[in-house]
């Protein structure tokens, strides 16, 4: 005789696991971060956003992602946090790396891959109220095939 589930219980992970979708899924944009390349040594190509943010705001780290590439890739946005003259908080964030994925297409033929979604990546807990820089960089392993045709670190609050 198979035992079943109780329905509290049933609710209880629902409600849970909906909150948590909504909580990802109703956060409004704050700012945008938009790379057509990759960092190099010549060109670090870092982008800053900055933000007048309360203590107990919650900022979502999330990417929107295009991509065109021929064999192995790696990823990494590069984030800098500071308050004042204060570094708070550096990410090291992999775009493959998401608690939440929406609208993902993948489509791998040989050797040649497409690619786009957007997903969130990380979250950080404002402590203080004032104004925070949010510096990044999208670095990238050497692929000399890689079109970005849109790569975005998007903050939500």
């Amino acid at each position: 005789m198979k035992k079943s589930t109780p329905p509290t219980l049933l609710l209880i992970l629902l409600t849970a696991i909906l909150s948590y979708s909504c909580d990802a899924i109703s956060a409004k944009e704050v700012a945008r971060l938009s790379f057509d390349r990759v960092a190099t040594r010549e060109n670090l190509n870092i982008q800053t956003t900055e933000l007048e943010l309360k203590a107990g705001d919650k900022i979502q780290l999330w990417t929107e992602m295009n991509m065109e590439y021929e064999g192995p890739l790696g990823l990494e946005y590069r984030v800098m946090v500071t308050k004042e003259a204060d570094t708070l908080a550096f990410f090291q964030l992999d775009p493959e790396d998401k608690d939440v994925t929406m609208g993902e297409v993948k489509t791998s033929i040989n050797d040649k891959t497409k690619w786009r979604f957007s997903g969130r990546m990380g979250k950080f807990a404002i402590e203080d109220d004032g104004l925070y820089k949010f510096s990044s960089m999208l670095a990238s392993s050497e692929n000399p095939s890689l079109k970005l045709n849109k790569a975005d670190l998007v903050l939500k609050k």
